[in-house]
């Protein structure tokens, strides 16, 4: 997969959010050669945008050398707003992730499309 460089971001990535259950997963950040970047300074921005709300989880975000890591804890996505019973259509928005540099820039790093879902299992009995 190649990148693409804009304001859109490096990569995009769809996200499921289940509620209840915690989020966890890192972004290994590398240069060119392989070599991991030193993020230190770096300050992240994670928002997570659906039709009913806006989630400001960048306190779950937490960054060091060659890695960004986010972990949201269960207790945070129990109170995410789920849209309905087991028959309505899951939740669906946006995210992204952004690092704001020592220098003022802004880098969207990450961004795509995000479905929220009360478990994993009732979207299978769902579709």
């Amino acid at each position: 997969m190649s990148n693409v460089y804009g304001s859109y971001g490096l990569q995009q990535s769809d996200l499921i959010v289940t509620i209840g259950a915690s989020l966890i997963f890192d972004i290994d950040c590398l240069d060119e050669r392989g070599r991991a970047i030193d993020l230190t300074g770096y300050e992240p921005t994670m928002v997570v945008q659906t039709t009913r709300e806006t989630l400001d989880w960048t306190e779950y975000v937490s960054v060091e050398v060659g890695k960004i890591h986010v972990h949201v804890p269960h207790k945070v996505t129990r109170d995410v707003i789920y849209p309905g019973n087991r028959t309505t259509k899951f939740q669906h928005g946006t995210w992204d992730l952004s690092l704001k540099t020592d220098t003022e820039d802004v880098l969207r790093i990450v961004y795509g499309r995000v479905e929220v879902a009360d478990t994993n299992s009732s979207k299978a009995v769902t579709e």
